[in-house]
């Protein structure tokens, strides 16, 4: 590994979750797929860490979330581009965050 264009941010990267999973549907083996996904995502986020997200159909993508502090509530999360205040670091949130693909693009340290 190393080489050109490399940094210390680790990749971490989750797939957009199937169409019918996000829809409430899906089979028992996309379901734990997704489970597995949003767990390993809980497990890997860190206050500060930003998140670029891909788009829904039609569409560019490019929306970025933040992993923030939510006082003695613990985490929380927030789109970049809302004045909206964090959301609870909940599993259905992440599912709602990371729902069509994240990518860690920056982590605080």
């Amino acid at each position: 590994m190393g080489g050109r264009g490399s940094s210390s941010l680790p990749k971490e990267s989750y797939n957009r979750f199937p169409v019918s999973v996000r829809m409430g549907g899906g089979d028992a083996t996309q379901k734990k797929e997704v489970s597995e996904t949003v767990s390993r995502f809980m497990k890997n986020a860190k206050i500060g860490d930003v998140y670029s997200v891909g788009g829904g159909v039609g569409s560019q993508g490019g929306q970025r979330f933040e992993i923030t502090s939510k006082g003695s509530r613990g985490m929380g999360l927030k789109w970049l581009d809302s004045n909206r205040q964090s959301l609870k670091f909940d599993r259905n949130n992440v599912k709602s965050f990371i729902a069509n693909g994240a990518t860690l693009v920056s982590r605080k340290k």
